[in-house]
């Protein structure tokens, strides 16, 4: 089937302060929310702009070969994903 993608509308750029994702909590999904945002540490998001998307990245795979993610500690199961895109 087609994958569509969504939520665009809320890039910017890591640096910006007055960002949607940062003033709006109720635009971020709590059950995939890297760490870092989700105590509100904003600084690790400009030091390291692409852990982000790596976790969201991370947490989308998850729920393709899991289902949905229960809790931030199920990541570690890597057991259903293709080996091929399981970091050695």
């Amino acid at each position: 089937g087609d994958w569509k993608l969504a939520g665009f509308e809320l890039m910017s750029e890591n640096t910006d302060t007055n960002s949607l994702l940062r003033r709006c909590e109720q635009l971020r999904v709590k059950r995939v929310l890297p760490p870092e945002v989700s105590k509100g540490i904003w600084t690790a998001v400009v030091d390291a702009p692409h852990a982000i998307d790596m976790w969201s990245y991370g947490c989308l795979m998850h729920e393709v070969y899991n289902g949905m993610l229960g809790r931030p500690e199920d990541l570690k199961d890597t057991s259903n994903l293709p080996k091929e895109i399981v970091a050695l």
